[in-house]
């Protein structure tokens, strides 16, 4: 069976999981988990789902990218530093660690974590 999406831009994608390997763990499934993962794919968009699969560098992305795109993780490849200053002190790191995290959540809505129970 082939799937066949359509992009937005009329751009046509085509795939055929029954040729993808099967995946066996020796960990079993939990159900309220899966749900739960399941509930929170539902309510994302794909640009969301992609956006949540990439990892930029602290060098060329910023804390309005990761709110305007949602995007996954940020990651310091080595080379950048808080603010471009080699230099940076540990307060400097955390802060611009906290700032990441903190423009990170922000993009949450209260529709998009329903059981805040965590």
């Amino acid at each position: 069976e082939v799937i066949t999406h359509t992009h937005h831009d009329d751009v046509e994608f085509q795939g055929n999981p029954s040729i993808w390997p099967v995946i066996q763990s020796s960990i079993p499934k939990d159900l309220v988990i899966e749900k739960r993962i399941n509930d929170i794919l539902s309510k994302m968009t794909l640009e969301h789902k992609v956006a949540q699969m990439v990892q930029g560098e602290i060098r060329h992305v910023s804390k309005k990218d990761v709110m305007e795109y949602r995007i996954g993780s940020v990651l310091n490849g080595g080379g950048s530093y808080p603010n471009n200053e080699r230099y940076a002190t540990i307060r400097d790191w955390l802060d611009c660690a906290d700032g990441y995290w903190e423009a990170s959540t922000s993009t949450m809505t209260n529709d998009d974590d329903d059981d805040d129970d965590d």
